[in-house]
């Protein structure tokens, strides 16, 4: 997944994880990266986990470096929303060919050669026949052409 911005305040990141900043802020303490306070530990200024925005008015909103603040959640069990916000990450190309994948609730993911999911279906034969049309497009070159035509 590649991530639109490399900091983040927790409001945001929780977005990432479907959750509350306050969330991610008590996972963030659990694993000694905020004091008490809830200001950001030593311990995370020395791995770099940090950046500063600094408002016109003197005030600062903490950021979190994106890639290995997830990191460091999703090690300790957090998982990220199946579909995290686009205004946060970008959307997965259309690379094929294509496969599909059980998910759960008998949703369907398709995914691209990348491994990245490109689409939810529900049910197991829809999401046979929309991998099956996409690798048809893919192997035309279709895709290409209407990505070209979009842009």
């Amino acid at each position: 997944m590649k991530y639109r911005y490399e900091y983040l305040a927790m409001k945001d990141l929780g977005r990432l994880f479907g959750v509350s900043g306050r969330k991610i802020g008590s996972h963030l303490s659990e694993l000694g990266l905020r004091d008490h306070w809830g200001k950001p530990s030593q311990q995370a200024e020395n791995q770099r986990l940090i950046d500063y925005d600094y408002e016109r008015h003197g005030t600062y909103t903490k950021l979190w470096h994106v890639d290995k603040t997830v990191k460091i959640l999703e090690d300790d069990g957090l998982e990220l929303a199946i579909r995290p916000p686009t205004d946060l990450v970008e959307p997965p190309r259309l690379i094929g060919p294509f496969t599909i994948q059980d998910a759960i609730l008998d949703a369907w993911h398709v995914i691209g050669l990348d491994g990245e999911i490109v689409a939810i279906v529900i049910g197991e034969q829809n999401a046979k026949a929309i991998r099956n049309l996409m690798n048809l497009a893919h192997e035309n070159g279709n895709f290409e052409r209407l990505l070209a035509a979009n842009n």
